[in-house]
């Protein structure tokens, strides 16, 4: 299922952390047992990557109802990356959250660096997404 909102634009040479909150589908009592990783080039992407997983720096990290990533290492710029996140609960449960994360090469001076930071946060990621209820 979509998050429901995509994360910021990551720049090819950065390595950051994305994490997705299941907050909002998990039962009560239900907790993540385990955690899997899936990156990859969506399908309305114009630039392609042959080997997008090979961005995947680390095991998905479970604390709580959040899953954290690490992605970078050289990702390409314009593409846009898919990321989804399945875990298994202990209600035998699996639950598949996806969002987009944008690669982009910023101009510190230009457009897209204005685009990025309308929101009014400068330069920081958005790290955590929450589906609405």
């Amino acid at each position: 299922m979509y998050c429901g909102q995509d994360f910021d634009v990551i720049q090819p040479d950065e390595i950051d952390d994305f994490t997705i909150d299941f907050c909002n589908d998990l039962s009560v009592g239900e907790i993540i047992e385990s955690a899997r990783c899936r990156l990859y080039v969506a399908r309305t992407s114009l630039v392609n990557d042959p080997n997008p997983m090979a961005h995947l720096l680390s095991p998905v990290f479970v604390l709580g109802t959040m899953t954290t990533v690490k992605l970078g290492n050289n990702m390409v710029d314009g593409v846009l990356y898919g990321i989804e996140i399945q875990v298994m609960t202990n209600m035998n449960n699996m639950i598949s959250l996806w969002s987009h994360v944008p690669c982009q090469e910023l101009d510190w001076t230009g457009t897209a660096w204005m685009s990025a930071t309308s929101g009014g946060v400068s330069g920081v990621n958005i790290l955590t997404l929450r589906r609405r209820g």
